[in-house]
């Protein structure tokens, strides 16, 4: 077979116009691309027996690290140019040999087909009444390839193991890095020609079990509801892992109304009965998620609960159920979990928990987190938590970055007045904007971190004032600041939303090493998260204040419909916390331009996390974000 291969001399013809059209570097060999003839022409009857007699090895393969932008690392490798040229013929190959083999809902990889054919039977699937589509996204597919799998899945169709083995060689290879060698033993080497071919192979008969349409690690599949889009995910997820030990990617995997869906950089659109297919194109996008009739709220991989119940394990997914319904969330694509409501909880619903890695928050009926379930498998580090600690008990430096954090966020009060008095042709504002201005200038000049806490009470003081300028629906006015428990509509809704900004910042502190009990402004004895609570000052005027402004001046909310009164408490009912959640996700993922590049404020908020995280690793300056009209 290998000597059929290489004595093909179309396939040798197009493999070298190939290399020569990529003008490839040196590897180890020192042998470029534009040498290639050269050295075809003294030494490929040497190599051609090597490779026919099952004795040809792969040089050394060079891997070097890159950063991405983003501070992801990425992996690549470097062949020496005989050895992508070896490659590729056996790649020419192997494409013409699999082209009437390979089920047709794969579209990766093929000769002819592609990315518009996957969405054009994506809109058939959708014409026929299956208008939800599951999203699987396996966890660093070709780095997780078993190659001793793949070696069985070559054998089922090539008997000769001296080519199979020749394959796999190139994967099985010595790699050096920074002086260091060893040999790869798992995952498929990013840059090589056969990659591609072989990750199709490897899933080929997953892809004959399953009606799904496959795109490389992108499985998509579509059913007529959620319910069976959350049961394939825990069928998939389990027939990843026993079959071909692979992970699904949570954070990309998720079970979606066609209309709120992207795929692979199209999304679709209704008109009348048609359905069309139309490419992305970078502008501002809301993103948001449909209210779940149970009352079980789907923000991103974020679950709000909000009807009482019992919420426990049931094989491989979580089940809420009430004396109403059942609903099961797929924990696969679970990050948090916020109970505002009584649940009973089972101890195995714990245990997944912490194997699946997922934060539980519980809070009480005035929004006041009560306590958290955190996996154990967070780890602080030792030395953040000491230069966290050795700036929080030196008070120069801690009252810096008090003040650091709270002049940004009079800042952004300050602009949040300004863009209402441009908005509004209101001139009434500016006597507050010029007592805030004045209050920023005194914040500059305190001493400790006591006067600074009251000059912030009296901005905030002054801004809240502000309010009945900017409110345009009698029904809410702000009398003064109440919590624990809010006495008014307005109060309730700033107690609720500030209290899911607090959680939404914990989340991605614990993504980090940063420790949360340990703040700068706030008082870090009376509760266990409060870093959160220094972060959110930041970012409560233009995201939690402003989703109240539209609220209420777009007549959204009603004080009458959307709220209950207990007492002297006035808090949000669930159809409020509904439509509040809604609006706030929206606002989380509208974009704002920073540098000629849109941000959404999500990212804003993971990036000032990750800025703090820099402070304490590196001593990087700290800059928090400052929002420009």
């Amino acid at each position: 077979m290998l000597e059929e291969i290489f004595s093909n001399k179309e396939l040798l013809d197009e493999a070298y116009k190939v290399i020569q059209s990529r003008k490839l570097s040196a590897g180890v060999d020192g042998i470029a691309s534009d040498e290639l003839f050269d050295y075809l022409k003294l030494n490929w009857e040497s190599v051609y027996k090597t490779i026919v007699s099952g004795n040809y090895y792969p040089k050394l393969v060079i891997e070097n690290e890159i950063v991405s932008k983003k501070g992801k690392k990425r992996k690549i490798y470097k062949y020496c140019v005989i050895d992508v040229y070896i490659q590729k013929v056996i790649s020419l190959f192997l494409h013409e040999y699999f082209s009437d083999k390979f089920i047709g809902n794969l579209y990766s990889f093929k000769k002819n087909v592609g990315i518009l054919d996957l969405l054009k039977e994506a809109v058939r699937c959708i014409r026929d009444g299956y208008e939800y589509v599951v999203e699987v996204d396996i966890r660093s597919y070709f780095e997780n390839i078993r190659l001793d799998l793949l070696e069985r899945q070559l054998l089922l169709y090539f008997k000769d193991s001296k080519f199979v083995e020749l394959v796999l060689r190139f994967h099985r290879c010595l790699v050096i890095n920074d002086g260091v060698t060893r040999r790869n033993v798992k995952g498929l080497i990013t840059g090589s020609s056969l990659g591609p071919i072989l990750s199709n192979l490897y899933l080929v008969e997953l892809d004959n079990e399953y009606k799904y349409l496959r795109y490389c690690d992108n499985i998509y599949y579509f059913v007529k509801d959620e319910r069976q889009g959350v049961l394939f995910v825990e069928d998939i997820a389990k027939r990843l892992k026993e079959g071909y030990c692979l992970d699904i990617n949570n954070k990309k995997t998720r079970v979606s109304y066609y209309l709120n869906r992207s795929i692979l950089g199209y999304h679709f659109e209704r008109d009348k009965d048609e359905i069309k297919v139309i490419k992305n194109m970078p502008s501002d996008i809301t993103k948001y998620y449909k209210w779940h009739n149970s009352i079980i709220y789907k923000e991103d991989n974020t679950y709000h609960l909000l009807n009482d119940g019992i919420l426990r394990r049931n094989d491989f997914s979580i089940l809420f159920e009430n004396e109403n319904q059942k609903n099961f969330i797929p924990v696969e694509i679970v990050d948090n979990i916020n109970v505002h409501s009584n649940i009973i909880f089972s101890a195995e619903f714990f245990k997944m928990m912490n194997e699946k890695e997922v934060r539980v928050s519980i809070y009480d009926r005035y929004n006041k987190l009560l306590g958290a379930f955190i996996p154990k498998n967070y780890h602080k580090s030792a030395n953040i938590l000491v230069n966290q600690v050795s700036e929080y008990i030196d008070n120069v430096k801690r009252l810096k970055i008090a003040k650091k954090i709270i002049m940004a966020a009079t800042y952004n009060i300050l602009n949040n007045l300004r863009y209402y008095k441009k908005q509004y042709k209101n001139n009434s504002l500016d006597t507050y904007i010029n007592n805030i201005e004045n209050s920023l200038v005194a914040m500059e000049k305190t001493i400790n971190n006591k006067n600074l806490l009251l000059e912030e009470a009296r901005m905030r003081e002054t801004y809240y004032a502000s309010f009945n300028l900017i409110l345009k629906d009698s029904q809410f006015k702000f009398i003064k600041r109440t919590k624990r428990p809010p006495e008014d509509s307005l109060n309730a809704m700033i107690s609720f939303g500030n209290t899911l900004l607090y959680q939404l910042i914990a989340t991605e502190i614990y993504k980090t090493r940063l420790d949360i009990r340990i703040s700068y402004l706030h008082s870090s004895l009376r509760r266990y998260e409060n870093l959160n609570l220094d972060i959110a000052e930041i970012f409560k005027p233009i995201i939690i204040d402003k989703v109240i402004f539209l609220l209420v001046n777009k007549h959204i909310i009603d004080s009458k419909l959307h709220f209950e009164k207990n007492g002297k408490s006035v808090l949000l009912n669930k159809e409020g916390k509904k439509i509040f959640i809604t609006q706030l996700n929206k606002k989380l993922y509208s974009k704002v331009k920073i540098k000629e590049k849109n941000y959404t404020y999500y990212e804003l908020i993971r990036e000032e996390v990750l800025k703090i995280l820099r402070y304490f690793k590196t001593q990087q300056e700290y800059i928090p974000y400052k929002y420009r009209m």
